[in-house]
């Protein structure tokens, strides 16, 4: 990301749009993909399983949320005051969860199916998911600083509107 800043790499992904990077990044007008984020819990926990609650609904629940510090949801969970417990990284956000430390990860739905397997091996059969909480669509960032980058946008962004309407076209058909 800070190399793609600095003008060295001409684009970095996938990033979510953000505001506060507009003076520094160019975003793609197509996006990548769209990223689910889910809560992930362990079976055992909610037996009848756990709609997507609010936020709001997980501090009248007195529901206890594991994290990775910086990511997106940090600030969103401090402002409605849920119970938060930060952590370092994934592998101790699964070990949390799995020891009934924590009732909740949010993560979303690709990376969390590969990581509990990774982290939790044959325990992962233990911990599902929620149906989403949030989508939002993923983008390619381009530096403000490198010579190439407009001309790679429009080529990103020509190729992804003839890879949707292909797309389209073969649903239809």
């Amino acid at each position: 990301m800070q190399l793609t800043k600095s003008g060295t790499f001409p684009a970095t992904f996938s990033w979510s749009y953000l505001e506060e990077r507009d003076a520094d990044y160019i975003y793609a007008n197509e996006p990548i993909e769209d990223l689910t984020d889910v809560y992930f819990y362990r079976k055992d926990r909610f037996p009848a399983g756990l709609p997507p609650l609010s936020f709001e609904e997980l501090k009248e629940q007195s529901l206890t949320v594991v994290g990775v510090g910086g990511y997106w949801y940090e600030t969103v969970l401090a402002k409605e005051d849920v119970i938060f417990q930060i952590v370092a990284t994934e592998e101790e956000a699964w070990n949390m969860l799995y020891h009934g430390r924590a009732d909740i990860f949010i993560e979303n739905d690709i990376s969390g199916i590969v990581q509990k397997q990774q982290f939790l091996e044959a325990a992962a059969d233990e911990i599902t998911y929620s149906d989403p909480i949030r989508t939002i669509p993923l983008y390619i960032m381009f530096s403000r600083k490198h010579p190439d980058a407009a001309s790679m946008i429009e080529i990103w962004d020509t190729g992804m509107k003839k890879r949707r309407a292909d797309k389209a076209d073969s649903q239809t058909q």
